[in-house]
C-alpha cells in the first residue's frame, strides 16, 4: 500500500468514525442557567454550542500520524516546486546568455551575398593601384565582414585589424 493510499484509508476510517458518533450540543437556558446536553436541537430560547466528544488515545495518535503525513506530503510538494522553479530559472538564464544573433547564420544571409557581389565589382574595376580604389575596396571588405560575420565576428576582425601595423608604400622619386 502506498503512502497516499494509506493516508486516504486513514481519512476514510476517521470520517466513518466521526459519522457514527452523534454530535453533542450543549444547551444553556438563559433564565435559569441550567445546562443540558442533547444530540438534537436545543429547546427555544436556549443558547446552543457544539461540544466535541472526548477522544480516545488511539484517535489522538491517529490524528497526530495523519498530521505528520500531511506535513511530510506538503514538504515534498514544496521541495518539488522549488526544484522546478530552480530548473526554470537555469533554463531562462541559459536563454539569456545565448542571444538569438549567435544562432543566426550570417554567411548565408541575403545581405552577405549582396556585399560579396559588391566587393567583387569593386575589385574587378580598373585603377587597381589608386588610393581611391583601395579605399573603396577596404570599405566594401568591411561591409562584407559585417554582413557575413555578424556584429560579434565583425568586432573580432576589427580588433585584429587595429592590432596589425600599417605600412605605407611610396614610390621613390627620380629627379636626377
Amino acid at each position: 500500500m502506498t503512502r497516499a493510499q494509506h493516508l486516504l484509508a486513514c481519512l476514510c476510517v476517521a470520517w466513518i468514525g466521526t459519522a457514527a458518533q452523534a454530535q453533542v450540543v450543549r444547551c444553556t437556558d438563559p433564565a435559569t442557567g441550567k445546562v443540558t446536553y442533547t444530540d438534537g436541537k436545543c429547546a427555544g430560547g436556549t443558547t446552543a454550542r457544539e461540544v466535541e466528544a472526548r477522544k480516545t488515545p488511539e484517535e489522538i495518535q491517529r490524528e497526530r500520524e495523519q498530521a505528520a503525513e500531511a506535513l511530510a506530503l506538503k514538504q515534498k510538494r514544496l521541495e518539488a516546486e522549488n526544484k522546478a522553479a530552480e530548473t526554470e530559472a537555469l533554463r531562462n538564464a541559459q536563454r539569456e546568455r545565448t542571444p538569438a544573433a549567435r544562432s543566426q547564420d550570417y554567411a548565408r544571409s541575403p545581405e552577405c551575398a549582396r556585399s560579396r557581389r559588391n566587393l567583387d565589382v569593386v575589385l574587378s574595376s580598373g585603377n587597381a593601384g589608386s588610393y581611391e580604389q583601395s579605399q573603396r575596396a577596404e570599405a566594401a571588405q568591411r561591409q562584407m565582414d559585417l554582413d557575413c560575420l555578424g556584429p560579434e565576428g565583425y568586432a573580432e576582425v576589427e580588433k585584429a585589424r587595429a592590432a596589425r601595423p600599417t605600412t605605407v608604400q611610396t614610390e621613390a622619386r627620380r629627379d636626377i
